[in-house]
């Protein structure tokens, strides 16, 4: 093709930015820069930049800012006729029809720019083709151009991408050499591809924390192809996407898969596209494919195509595509129906898909933190705890998992816990940084005090760390002191007093004042203590609040889920949930 390839590398999120700084290193820093991205101006932003200057309502403005999300300048005389809750809040469009003209015309001017993750790497100094400005990050620069016009002037862009999972994956396998009871040296990039434990895990559904495949819909589709080869993983990953779901490739795929429907093609001289993905197309390399094969038409000229799809948004381009699509898959000796069958599946993935490459580097990725959870659960959700926030589930989700296969999760301990989480073979110890407004800054001068000898007490705690109150109140509220002080609500009535007397034994160490006594409180009951652990947290160290609920729900048939997993088919079940969030 002649557009420049399209270069992704994924690294570990905590080493993305020392990557580019050795590549500025490596290259010269006047090589190297960021690609610039430029957003349009919003509905939303509109009326709040310009409701001043025509004169509206602070409080009108705000609301009807609020109402607006993802509506374009352009599109602000449409929300006010259609969205209900403008109209349930009183506001009519006339008011506001000078912005919604204003944002008519303004609509695809650029508001403001920002830097990607996208970085160029020029043979000569890149201020002799394009305009430069200093980036967010200090001595860094970025182009102007965003990444459609640097590969106009000729420069190629790399994605330098930070993957949590890969942070994930590298945290277990160190805790797996640290461990204190049975240290395992273990080498990531021999973890073997035929395990069998691996299969039964994924074929399970079980798959809460493994990269990629821990969706409602993926754990589904585990258990329905019931995987047993790499290629498997491979497909799974690209198959849970929109370009594979709209052309309507998941379900052909699953049943040939399985046995259950025979592999058919829709002309058999395709079948050197479609064989590997069993007649249907899965990865985005195969429309580039669809198109060379069946319109007869050359790679660069079949990649534009997919990119000419990808960015149109009318009818009328879309059907001029397909008539010109069509008329040259039946020029090269096609039927119709062939031609129909193309376009639609090369249609899917005008919104997304992954190429076979990228599928291949997360399905190996995604099998491999399978064999993770498989041979030792308590490292690898411990790894997946440490770098969250990851992907499709809370932390409260990834604690309950790791509880449902006899992990014991233990809560923040300010003796005890580092800042991050830390996991032998049947336990994971929650890191202080869980911890809801704790700085880092707190964080590293509690290990530094530590490392002197524990803390004794509250009031020793906050003679030898500035802790702000704030924080020692969420600390006390996640049951971190409970081992000092077991009364959180007395340590909590007490934070400002404890911090104010730290404060001045730590500017006047010489003075001898004795610390004040806690005051007298009742504590929280459990239920009181493990809504605020959620809240806190983001899960309970100890019960969540469900359990006592559950002895009055069973007397009134609730069942447990496993219970509800455990029942025959089409038996009806009662089960109870407790809504963690609006």
């Amino acid at each position: 093709r002649n557009a420049p390839p399209d270069i992704d590398l994924d690294i570990d999120s905590r080493e993305r930015d020392r990557v580019v700084a050795h590549v500025r290193e490596v290259f010269g820093r006047e090589r190297v820069a960021s690609v610039a991205a430029y957003n349009t101006v919003r509905g939303k932003s509109l009326l709040r930049d310009f409701g001043p200057v025509f004169d509206l309502p602070p409080e009108a403005v705000e609301i009807a800012a609020k109402s607006l999300r993802n509506v374009n300048a352009h599109q602000l005389g449409e929300a006010f006729d259609n969205l209900p809750q403008l109209r349930d809040a009183g506001l009519t469009r006339e008011p506001f029809e000078p912005i919604i003209e204003l944002g008519r015309r303004i609509s695809r001017f650029p508001s403001h720019n920002q830097t990607t993750v996208g970085v160029v790497i020029g043979g000569i100094p890149l201020a002799r083709v394009s305009p430069l400005w200093p980036a967010a990050k200090d001595g860094e620069a970025a182009v102007s151009y965003d990444k459609d016009w640097v590969e106009k002037v000729g420069l190629i862009k790399t994605d330098f991408l930070f993957l949590r999972e890969l942070a994930a994956i590298r945290d277990c396998v160190k805790s797996l050499r640290e461990c204190p009871t049975a240290p395992v040296a273990l080498d990531y990039d021999r973890i073997p591809l035929d395990d069998k434990a691996t299969w039964a895990l994924l074929s399970s559904g079980q798959t809460i924390g493994v990269f990629q495949l821990e969706s409602p819909a993926q754990r589904v589709l585990m258990q329905r192809i019931k995987p047993s080869h790499i290629s498997d993983c491979v497909a799974a990953v690209a198959l849970i996407r929109p370009g594979p779901i709209t052309g309507n490739a998941v379900d052909p795929f699953v049943l040939r898969r399985t046995g259950r429907e025979p592999v058919v093609y829709p002309d058999d001289r395709l079948k050197p596209v479609l064989e590997e993905t069993l007649g249907v197309v899965i990865y985005q390399d195969q429309v580039i494919e669809l198109a060379i094969a069946a319109a007869g038409w050359s790679p660069d000229r079949a990649d534009q195509l997919r990119r000419r799809i990808s960015h149109a948004r009318s009818k009328d381009k879309m059907r001029g595509i397909q008539e010109e699509f069509t008329a040259a898959v039946v020029e090269n000796g096609f039927t119709e129906d062939v031609a129909l069958w193309c376009f639609r599946s090369i249609l899917g993935f005008a919104s997304y898909g992954f190429c076979h490459a990228h599928a291949a580097a997360f399905g190996e990725t995604a099998y491999k933190s399978a064999w993770l959870l498989a041979h030792y659960p308590a490292h690898y959700l411990m790894g997946v705890m440490n770098n969250f926030p990851m992907a499709y589930y809370p932390l409260r989700t990834v604690v309950s998992e790791a509880r449902r296969r006899g992990i014991k999760v233990l809560g923040p301990d300010i003796n005890r816990s580092s800042a991050d989480d830390r996991a032998n073979h049947s336990t994971i110890r929650a890191g202080l940084k869980h911890v809801n407004g704790i700085k880092k800054r707190t964080l590293d001068a509690i290990e530094t005090a530590r490392a002197e000898g524990p803390f004794v007490s509250t009031a020793d705690f906050c003679i030898r760390v500035p802790a702000s109150r704030d924080e020692v109140e969420s600390l006390a509220l996640a049951g971190a002191f409970d081992r000092l002080h077991p009364n959180r609500k007395a340590v909590l009535r007490g934070a400002e007093r404890l911090t104010r007397e730290g404060a001045d034994r730590r500017a006047f160490p010489g003075l001898n004042m004795g610390a004040s006594p806690l005051p007298n409180a009742r504590d929280f009951t459990p239920y009181e203590k493990s809504l605020r652990e959620l809240a806190t947290l983001g899960f309970c160290a100890g019960p969540d609040p469900m359990a006592f609920h559950r002895e009055q729900l069973r007397r009134v048939g609730v069942q447990t889920c496993a219970e509800a997993l455990a029942a025959r088919p089409g038996h009806r079940v009662l089960v109870a949930g407790w809504r963690t969030r609006a």
